[in-house]
C-alpha cells in the first residue's frame, strides 16, 4: 500500500542540537539525494524568514511531517528549542498511536518522554550515510513513494567526480560502483591541486636551496638524494597492496569503507607530491661549478616514474569512468577495473647521470 504524500510536506524532519550539526548535515545531504522530502533548518532559511518559528516548527513537527528522526544526545535534552520540537513530535505520536518517531542516539541520556523501551538506532560508529539509509527503509517500508524529480540532474550512475563538491555528492549518493568512482576522484582532484606544481617540472623550473654547498657536502647531499626516489615508490606502491585494497574497497559483495578509500587516495596524490617536489628540489641544490650538471640529471631520473604516475592516473580514470556505461547497460555483471602501474627509471637516463657522477668525482680533487 502506498502513502498519499500530499498528506504531509515532508518525509521525514529531522530534531537535533546544534552541537551535531556536522553529522546531521550529511544525513540531510543524503537524503536529499535519494529524494526524499526532508526538513532540515539550513534548507528551509528562506521560509523560515519572518515566520513565527513556535507556531512554524510546531506544524512540522507536529502535523506536516511522516516521520520524525530524533537526535538524542546530552545537548538535546539541555535545550529550548529542542524540548519544543519533541512535544510536538510526541503529541503527534500521541494522537496517531503510531511509530512516528525515530529515535537516534548519540549517547544514553535520558529525553523526557522518550521511553527506554522504544526502538532506537545507536549511532556510535554509524555513519551518517548509513542512517540515511535506514530513514529510506523506514519511508519505503510504510509505504511511501519517494519521488524521482525530473529535474533532478544526479544520474543514477556517475562518472569519476572532477570537483570536491561532485565527490561530496558522491559520497552522500553511494550509487552503484561508488567506491572505485570515489577513489578515482579524489586521485584525479589532488593531482589538479599539483597542476602548478607538474608544470614546474615539465619546464625544468627548481626550488631553489637555502644555501650553497662545499663539494664535500654536495657529494654527501648527492648520495642522501639518490636514495630518496626509491623510498618514494615503494611508499607509493603501497596503496596497492592487496592487504590495503581489501581494507578500502572491501571483499567481494562487501562494501567499502570510504574514510579508507578517501585517505588511501589522499595518500597515494601525496607521495606522487613527494616525488615531485624530490626532483624540483634535486634540480635547485647549490653546489660547486665542478659538479656540472649532475643534480640536474639526477632529477631527470624522476621523469619517467613522474610520467607513468600520471598515465596510470588518465587510465584508471578513462576505465571507472565506463563503468556506469556497462553496469546500467546490462553488458557487464562483473566489472574489472585492474589498471597495471608500471613504475621503472629511465635506463638511459640512470646512464647519463652515472657518466656525468663519474666526470665529476675524476674533478674533485681527493
Amino acid at each position: 500500500m502506498s502513502v498519499d504524500n500530499a498528506e504531509y510536506r515532508y518525509d521525514v524532519c529531522l530534531s537535533f542540537a546544534g552541537e551535531r550539526r556536522a553529522y546531521v548535515e550529511r544525513v540531510a545531504a543524503a537524503l536529499k539525494a535519494r529524494d526524499v522530502r526532508v526538513f532540515y533548518d539550513t534548507y528551509e532559511q528562506a521560509n523560515l524568514w519572518g515566520v513565527d518559528l513556535f507556531e512554524h516548527l510546531d506544524k512540522v513537527y507536529g502535523s506536516w511531517s511522516h516521520f520524525c528522526v530524533l537526535f538524542a544526545s546530552r545537548e538535546y535534552a539541555e535545550k529550548v528549542w529542542t524540548s519544543h520540537e519533541r512535544k510536538s513530535a510526541q503529541a503527534r505520536a500521541v494522537r496517531t498511536k503510531g511509530d512516528y518517531i525515530l529515535p537516534a542516539r548519540f549517547d544514553r541520556t535520558e529525553i523526557p518522554g522518550l521511553r527506554d523501551t522504544l526502538g532506537y538506532i545507536d549511532l556510535t560508529g554509524l555513519e551518517p550515510e548509513k542512517l540515511a539509509e535506514l530513514v529510506v527503509a523506514k519511508l519505503c517500508g510504510a509505504g511511501v513513494s519517494l519521488g524521482q524529480s525530473a529535474v533532478d540532474a544526479r544520474p543514477r550512475f556517475a562518472q569519476t567526480p572532477r570537483s570536491r563538491a561532485e565527490i561530496e555528492r558522491l559520497v552522500a549518493t553511494r550509487h552503484a560502483c561508488w567506491e572505485y568512482l570515489l577513489f578515482g576522484g579524489e586521485v584525479l582532484v589532488g593531482r589538479q591541486d599539483m597542476h602548478a606544481k607538474l608544470m614546474d617540472h615539465e619546464m625544468g623550473f627548481a626550488t631553489p636551496g637555502d644555501r650553497a654547498y662545499s663539494a664535500e657536502e654536495a657529494e654527501d647531499r648527492l648520495r642522501e638524494l639518490m636514495g630518496e626516489p626509491l623510498a618514494i615508490l615503494e611508499n607509493l606502491m603501497r596503496v596497492f597492496d592487496e592487504r590495503v585494497q581489501v581494507l578500502i574497497f572491501g571483499r567481494l559483495g562487501e562494501a567499502g569503507d570510504a574514510d579508507k578509500i578517501r585517505h588511501a587516495a589522499g595518500r597515494f596524490v601525496r607521495v606522487f607530491d613527494e616525488l615531485v617536489d624530490w626532483a624540483l628540489r634535486t634540480r635547485g641544490i647549490r653546489a660547486p661549478d665542478e659538479f656540472g650538471d649532475v643534480f640536474q640529471k639526477a632529477a631527470a631520473i624522476a621523469d619517467r616514474p613522474i610520467a607513468q604516475i600520471n598515465s596510470f592516473v588518465d587510465a584508471f580514470v578513462s576505465r571507472i569512468d565506463r563503468i556506469p556505461e556497462l553496469v546500467e547497460s546490462g553488458r557487464s555483471d562483473r566489472v574489472e577495473v585492474a589498471v597495471p602501474l608500471e613504475i621503472a627509471p629511465d635506463p638511459v637516463a640512470i646512464a647519463e647521470l652515472e657518466a656525468e657522477i663519474n666526470r665529476v668525482f675524476e674533478r674533485l680533487p681527493r
